[in-house]
């Protein structure tokens, strides 16, 4: 029997078109890292989003829409998110769309530049609440601040 949840490829272009390949990347390249990748993968008859390249604002409707797909399949958000290679403020908030209910998202071996950026926003008190699951390198679990969590 075949799961008909097979993995989901989607791409989205940057906004970032000033950014390039590293230098000898070729045509060995697993991806240019100035597109975001986003596919469905199941481990342990468990759905986990794998992202990689830069997340930014045009990566929110692919990003809402597997978010409505783990509703659907009744998954939790779960994302590997190992090959970040840039993330700004607006790539973390559609991440955090994954979460249609409010629950946390567990991302998964979170990149320097993911890793960066909530240090970063923790720093100025801004973005969700972050906890780490056995050390930061591993995984952290972001809370999506909530309606009531935005008026202070």
């Amino acid at each position: 029997m075949t799961d008909s949840r097979a993995p989901l490829p989607l791409q989205s272009r940057s906004r970032h078109p000033e950014r390039s390949a590293p230098s000898g990347a070729g045509e060995h390249a697993l991806h240019d890292p100035a597109v975001a990748h986003l596919h469905v993968r199941w481990s342990g008859g468990s759905a986990v989003v794998v992202v990689s390249g830069e997340l930014d604002v045009a990566c929110r409707a692919p990003l809402a829409a597997v978010g409505r797909l783990l509703g659907e399949w009744a998954q939790p958000p779960v994302v590997d998110a190992s090959g970040v290679a840039f993330i700004d403020v607006a790539g973390l908030s559609a991440l955090c769309s994954l979460s249609l209910a409010g629950e946390p998202v567990l991302v998964l071996r979170p990149s320097t530049s993911v890793r960066r950026l909530l240090r970063v926003l923790a720093l100025v008190g801004w973005g969700p609440t972050v906890r780490a699951a056995r050390g930061p390198d591993h995984a952290v679990v972001l809370l999506p601040a909530g309606p009531s969590d935005a008026t202070g």
